[in-house]
């Protein structure tokens, strides 16, 4: 079995939560991402909300209904650089999961499995509504509480949401991830910083 540049993108670490819900039966593709075919909406794809609603939209007939269940970067970037964004999606009404990369505005989507869950834990999943602390800001609080990494490289992403009996019960869903190079922590406790998506506190990873 084959996966798809994104899907390989996709890192182990964060997604467990998520990803251990599939089931056994869902398929992945040797066909690459595919950009989408509907009208793509107008936001602000460097920002995680913005590209998260392009993600939504590319979906168009497919998913109307979809959720975001994941969200990060394509991979580690200096904190002044525009990030790329990537997200797992799933429809409720279908259990069918998405990847899609959003790509220069355009959302670029692949065929990734089922998920399983309860029709009470799909309601469960938060809109994009709820995220009130957008990327942008989140990484400036993050780097108040961990100045050093302004000058490191650093990965980001969140889990809107945790199905129940997941093992990886230490992912904090709605809560952004920040992930500084180690080699920058110097005397504070990790590189790590987490940020509420909500609420927009933060604290280092225990």
């Amino acid at each position: 079995m084959t996966t798809t540049p994104i899907i390989r993108s996709l890192r182990v670490g964060l997604a467990l939560a998520i990803l251990l819900t599939i089931g056994a039966a869902a398929g992945c593709s040797s066909n690459s991402a595919t950009p989408s075919t509907n009208k793509a909406v107008k936001a602000d794809t460097t920002k995680a909300t913005g590209a998260a609603q392009v993600a939504l939209s590319s979906l168009g007939t497919a998913a109307p209904d979809a959720k975001v269940l994941l969200g990060q970067i394509v991979a580690p970037i200096p904190t002044t650089a525009t990030p790329m964004w990537e997200f797992l999606v799933g429809s409720p009404k279908t259990g069918i999961v998405y990847a899609v990369l959003v790509n220069n505005g355009v959302g670029q989507s692949k065929e990734y499995g089922k998920v399983v869950l309860k029709a009470a834990e799909w309601k469960k999943v938060p809109q994009i509504s709820a995220w009130k602390i957008d990327s942008d800001k989140a990484l400036a609080d993050a780097l108040k509480l961990y100045p050093q990494g302004k000058t490191a490289a650093y990965s980001a992403g969140f889990v809107t949401y945790v199905p129940e009996g997941a093992p990886d019960s230490s992912t904090k869903p709605m809560t952004w991830n920040f992930n500084f190079d180690p080699a920058s922590v110097g005397k504070a406790p990790t590189s790590t910083v987490l940020v509420d998506m909500v609420t927009g506190a933060t604290s280092f990873a225990k």
